[in-house]
């Protein structure tokens, strides 16, 4: 992903459904150009389904002092089937290099997610 002179609401961003990054908070990293590597693998049986996840973005914000920056992230998730034609995900994810509010860093996000097919 690229751009060239975005200013900070047109910057790329992750998020939940369509550009996740495991492990950071969502919009908590904007950039104008990086990439992202993404590994998963799954096991399935009698109903439930677990995922192990890992992630790395390389991203340059221009925020920041430095020309690129690492996140990496992994996690693990669980999803089953619920009632009323539901489908039940939960999701956990640690984020290596991710700010926190104390300025360290390490955060671990949680999603629980319901999905309803008509």
């Amino acid at each position: 992903m690229a751009g060239h002179d975005l200013d900070r609401f047109s910057r790329y961003g992750f998020d939940a459904f369509e550009n996740p990054l495991h492990g950071y908070p969502t919009a908590s990293i904007r950039y104008d150009r990086g990439a992202v590597v993404r590994s998963t693998t799954a096991w399935s049986a009698k109903g439930l389904r677990v995922d192990v996840f890992a992630d790395t973005a390389v991203v340059h914000d221009p925020g920041w002092a430095s020309s690129a920056r690492v996140y990496p992230g992994l996690g693990a998730g669980l999803e089953a089937g619920g009632p009323f034609r539901t489908l039940l995900s939960l999701e956990w994810a640690h984020g290596f290099r991710a700010a926190r509010a104390d300025g360290g860093q390490g955060t671990q996000t949680v999603r629980i997610t319901v999905f309803r097919g008509f």
